[in-house]
């Protein structure tokens, strides 16, 4: 009976895990059209005159990544609930004591704000100290490569709350006593070295296309940089949050180590763990919106689902090596 037990939790908690990365698949496809339909294509084409009304096909555009931002906010919200009940499911290599609760309360402070439950920015602190927590939570799951990028992620994360924060309370009459731009500059510092650090993730898996792929994407930024700075600096600081204070070799650079480790996850079969890296980067550092806080709190606890070893093996992660099946030895007549 205690194997029969425990076979079908194994089932249940399989059945569960596979749902939560169908559910982040999908999530992760509707919010890249949002990106770039919506937070890219309409922010650049609303500086055109009458953009809009001159061409209905614009217009439709417009509609569509309106819709995918709709279908992305109640997507990610079922994701981050979704979580939740698999926090259980994660098996994180010696979790420490109450971590499943500290998950579950990062979590629901994540998925309360993108449901519309908290406005202020006292709970947008919150799901910025959600994060770290959960950065915490992923340590133990991680390699030590993991963890240099995760930290650094984090940081930039951390630093750009706590700027945007000090505006709040700024603006609510509690200036603060000295400039927070420096947050800024140091956000962004380490938001870079994490991208530029990120293909410690894929270790000696960064093959020739993987390269090829960087080195095109990096090589366009930077160029887009050089040749239209004000617009590309704006989309970054809206999206990612960086404002541009390094040069466009630098941003090149990190986007094309990060372009090349995602591609290098997914042509090796790691496609969870590039999952999850796709969530942080569409997130992006510091207190935009609710929305994207919640992608980067999705991120990091996909990351920890992705790197556990006994949820790989129960989510059939893709490149998880399985057990050869046990063969009888034949004995003779």
């Amino acid at each position: 009976m205690t194997g029969r037990a425990a076979h079908a939790g194994a089932s249940r908690a399989a059945a569960r895990a596979a749902l939560v990365w169908w559910l982040a698949r999908t999530t992760f496809g509707v919010a890249l059209v949002e990106l770039l339909v919506l937070r890219v294509f309409t922010r650049t084409i609303i500086h055109i005159p009458g953009g809009f009304q001159v061409s209905w096909a614009l217009s439709g555009i417009g509609e569509g990544g309106r819709f995918a931002s709709s279908l992305a906010t109640v997507l990610l919200t079922g994701l981050l609930v979704a979580v939740v009940l698999t926090v259980p499911v994660w098996g994180a290599p010696a979790p420490g004591p109450g971590s499943a609760a500290r998950s579950r309360c990062s979590s629901l402070v994540a998925a309360g704000a993108r449901a519309g439950l908290l406005d202020s920015w006292w709970p947008a602190l919150g799901v910025a100290a959600a994060v770290v927590a959960l950065a915490g939570l992923a340590r133990p799951a991680l390699d030590p490569s993991g963890r240099v990028v995760v930290a650094l992620f984090v940081g930039g994360f951390a630093a750009a709350a706590l700027h945007a924060a000090l505006r709040h309370a700024a603006v609510d009459g509690a200036r603060p006593p000295v400039s927070t731009s420096w947050l800024l500059l140091a956000g962004e510092a380490l938001a870079l070295a994490a991208a530029a650090a990120s293909p410690l993730l894929a270790r000696r898996r960064i093959d020739r296309p993987s390269l090829v792929a960087g080195g095109l994407a990096g090589a366009g930024l930077a160029l887009l940089l050089v040749a239209q700075p004000a617009t590309t600096k704006i989309l970054l600081l809206w999206n990612l949050g960086l404002a541009g204070y390094f040069s466009p070799v630098v941003h090149g650079l990190a986007f094309g180590a990060l372009t090349a480790t995602l591609v290098a996850l997914t042509r090796s079969g790691d496609g969870h763990r590039a999952l999850a890296l796709g969530f942080l980067v569409l997130g992006g550092i510091g207190l935009h919106s609710t929305y994207q806080s919640g992608l980067v709190v999705a991120g990091l606890a996909l990351l920890t689902l992705a790197a556990a070893p006994g949820t790989a093996r129960l989510t059939g992660a893709p490149g998880t090596a399985r057990p050869a099946p046990v063969r009888p030895v034949p004995t003779g007549s």
